[in-house]
């Protein structure tokens, strides 16, 4: 059972999911002066990214059950391994600033870490942890398949998920 942890190991991060995005988001602030707006700002940003989803590997255990030949993999849940914006591909599509209140870089980055959050918690909704639990059940049933040991010995693999 060793050989088949340290097989698995050598998979390093298994990211089973890669959602490919492109955002654009609208800031608006302005300043109040005795109740009445009296400077508006604004722009919309337009950028492309990536959100990788899978399970950490450190975290998946091995059951061998002989008399059955079933073996039990224990999955870790999936969950968000890396969200990247593609920074280059930042595009401000329109922009005001105020008459005495500039838009400023703070605003920008402030507003672009909502807008991964935001990102985040819709793919959430889509059901990428979903997506990323099956396939890192199909990726490593076919790995494990493929090892002589299991092939051969006629063993039967089963996946249970970590319960969190």
């Amino acid at each position: 059972m060793s050989e088949i942890q340290q097989e698995i190991r050598q998979l390093g991060e298994m990211a089973t999911v890669e959602y490919f995005y492109t955002n654009a988001a609208r800031f608006s602030d302005g300043r109040t002066l005795l109740g009445i707006r009296v400077s508006e700002r604004s722009f919309v940003l337009k950028w492309d990214g990536v959100i990788k989803a899978g399970i950490d590997i450190d975290g998946i255990g091995l059951e061998l059950q002989e008399e059955s030949r079933v073996l039990t993999v224990k999955l870790p849940k999936a969950k968000i391994l890396s969200h990247d914006p593609d920074l280059d591909s930042v595009e401000v599509v329109d922009q005001q600033n105020g008459l005495f209140d500039p838009v400023t870089v703070e605003d920008q980055t402030k507003f672009n870490a909502e807008c991964e959050k935001e990102m985040e918690k819709k793919v959430l909704e889509r059901g990428l942890l979903e997506r990323a639990q099956e396939n890192a059940e199909e990726i490593l049933g076919q790995l494990l398949e493929k090892l002589p040991g299991i092939r051969e010995g006629g063993w039967k693999l089963e996946f249970q998920t970590a319960e969190e």
